[in-house]
């Protein structure tokens, strides 16, 4: 019976092992994350921080400002040899457009490009 257990113990670790090898390969070649690396993943090297912004005044456009924004922070990151953009974080700050009297939003998206292995 020990044996058993120790042998079924065996096969449930190999499988978490081969899951979380199945897991490296679903990541994308730019992996961009608020948290830190995925599950099984560990950085390699941190290859710098970067910030961007764009106004927002209330429009549709908001999603397709903030893709443009993850677009440009992918291509500059692949650029710089990073494979992710991790720690990722997203503010605003509201205020009173001049002589417009219109509200208007600046949207910051900073973190930390990095190499994931």
């Amino acid at each position: 019976m020990k044996y058993l257990v120790y042998a079924l113990s065996c096969l449930l670790l190999a499988g978490c092992q081969l899951g979380s090898q199945a897991d490296k390969q679903k990541v994308p070649a730019f992996f961009t994350s608020s948290l830190g690396a995925p599950t099984g993943w560990r950085v390699k090297e941190v290859r710098g921080f970067e910030c961007r912004f764009f106004e927002y005044a209330g429009s549709n456009d908001y999603l397709d400002r903030f893709k443009g924004v993850l677009r440009g922070i992918a291509d500059d990151g692949k650029k710089s040899g990073a494979n992710a953009f991790l720690n990722a974080r997203v503010s605003a700050e509201s205020h009173e457009a001049p002589a417009t009297k219109t509200q208007m939003s600046i949207v910051h998206v900073c973190g930390d490009y990095v190499v994931i292995e």
